[in-house]
């Protein structure tokens, strides 16, 4: 993984805490996101080899699961796929 830079996990954590203040999921959406990052993240780190990840990568894909619950909530597998799909071309150099 990549280092957490200035930002720092505090930060990070606070940051991903704010997305979801205010946001409106229903129970199975709410079960489904974590797993959706916990397998998106392991694309992004099996994916990037040893090649570094940018820092933001994380929140990023925060960002993108968040959006996509709202379409793919209740299903984990399109969820990630559909965040992954909106991030992975903007991770690579």
């Amino acid at each position: 993984m990549s280092a957490r830079g200035p930002m720092g996990v505090s930060a990070m954590l606070a940051d991903a805490h704010n997305l979801l203040i205010g946001a409106a999921y229903d129970d199975d959406t709410l079960k489904v996101i974590p797993a959706s990052l916990r397998r998106g993240w392991m694309v992004i780190t099996m994916s990037a080899g040893s090649n570094p990840i940018p820092e933001d990568s994380e929140i990023r894909l925060a960002h993108a699961v968040l959006s996509y619950a709202k379409t793919h909530g209740r299903d984990a597998g399109k969820l990630r796929d559909a965040a992954l799909a909106a991030i992975l071309p903007t991770l690579t150099n």
